[in-house]
């Protein structure tokens, strides 16, 4: 079995997440489909997420590859959480969120979201035949599926929230986002929206994610898979990694065991040497993903807080050869761009150049002046 340290995981992670070194321009899709999807809840954070790992990106080129070539989609995956993902992996996400066990259909949630068994099913049947060829704002959805199902009091139920109802939907495969109207979301039918819908076995899909997952974020368990997949159960997630059969290894680091791509060992243990700094937005997947890491990843378990803040917020992360070193943020005001970074502890002066080069490059990408401060 082979042993590896953290440090060694640290950096053979950043490298798998182009955090040593940008992808090209013309790459960007591959990064999501290698990274399993940019974490989307911040659409502003999902673009400084591409801008981390794609050389020399503007914010016209995610916003275009969404909306007018469809190659990204946005929509409710893992964790039921706001995703891009490439028009590509859509299928494959879809067909694997179907074995996926959600509180949908339990009595608890459909009487805390004001519905029945019958009506929640009603909805789910009704959002696709809605949605058929049109892009329909969150108000004209609501309609629509009241008028269809002939339950008016569904529109108010749909309205209220932050779209609980509609996730079930995204993970059917019948919704995802289209362009914005002004300030209001809309949504489109999947089939649709992109040019080559496929189906796709629901267990070959969910193996092939977990080797995603596994090529990703490895050492990984299956606790640590249940963890970032949501709604699977321990036997499942344990037949299927053992599904996988010689792909993987597994691997110690540090006194814990967890597997490989046993074509990738080899790379765990001699990671890129070059010192690599990078500025991830908040809620980066590298980041969530490292949750039940994050002692070893940090310098010390009193900056867990700092990181992993109270409510789910993700704080903007310093990261130094794929290991947290501290917090940032930024505020814009006009053509000024005032960051401020909070490093956990001393920096060499190599780390302290690769700072104030990614503060500037992202002051490009942003559009401003930079005014780099620290605490």
């Amino acid at each position: 079995m082979a042993q590896l340290t953290w440090p060694q995981v640290a950096r053979w992670r950043a490298a798998r997440h182009f955090l040593s070194k940008r992808a090209a321009r013309n790459q960007m899709l591959a990064v999501v489909s290698q990274i399993c999807g940019v974490q989307a809840q911040v659409m502003s954070a999902a673009e400084l997420a591409l801008w981390a790992r794609v050389q020399d990106i503007t914010p016209e080129d995610v916003r275009n590859a969404l909306w007018r070539d469809r190659s990204l989609v946005k929509t409710w995956a893992m964790r039921g959480t706001l995703h891009l993902l490439t028009a590509d992996d859509l299928p494959l996400y879809v067909a694997a969120m179907r074995t996926r066990k959600t509180q949908f259909h339990t009595p608890a949630y459909q009487k805390y979201h004001g519905v029945n068994a019958g009506e929640a099913e009603a909805i789910m049947e009704a959002i696709p035949k809605a949605l058929a060829g049109r892009t329909l704002t969150r108000e004209q959805l609501a309609g629509e599926v009241a008028a269809l199902t002939g339950k008016p009091h569904l529109r108010e139920v749909l309205l209220s929230g932050w779209g609980a109802l509609l996730k079930p939907a995204a993970s059917q495969g019948s919704l995802c986002f289209g362009p914005d109207q002004g300030r209001n979301v809309r949504f489109v039918r999947p089939a649709d929206w992109l040019s080559d819908w496929r189906e796709v076995d629901s267990d070959e899909a969910l193996q092939t994610i977990l080797r995603r997952y596994i090529a990703a974020f490895a050492p990984a368990t299956p606790d640590d898979f249940m963890r970032w997949w949501s709604g699977i159960n321990p036997g499942p997630v344990k037949k299927l990694f053992k599904s996988l059969g010689d792909e993987i290894e597994e691997v110690e680091i540090a006194g814990e065991k967890g597997w490989a791509l046993a074509a990738d060992v080899p790379q765990m243990a001699s990671p890129p040497e070059q010192t690599a700094v990078n500025l991830l937005p908040n809620f980066d997947t590298y980041v969530i993903a490292a949750h039940h890491h994050r002692r070893h990843l940090l310098p010390d378990e009193q900056f867990m807080p700092r990181v992993y803040r109270t409510g789910g917020w993700i704080s903007p992360v310093v990261l130094v050869d794929g290991m947290m070193a501290g917090v940032w943020e930024y505020e814009q005001k006009r053509s000024r761009i005032t960051m401020t970074v909070e490093l956990f502890a001393p920096v060499e002066e190599e780390v302290e150049a690769g700072i104030e080069s990614e503060a500037k490059h992202l002051s490009a990408f942003l559009g401003g002046e930079l005014d780099l401060m620290y605490q």
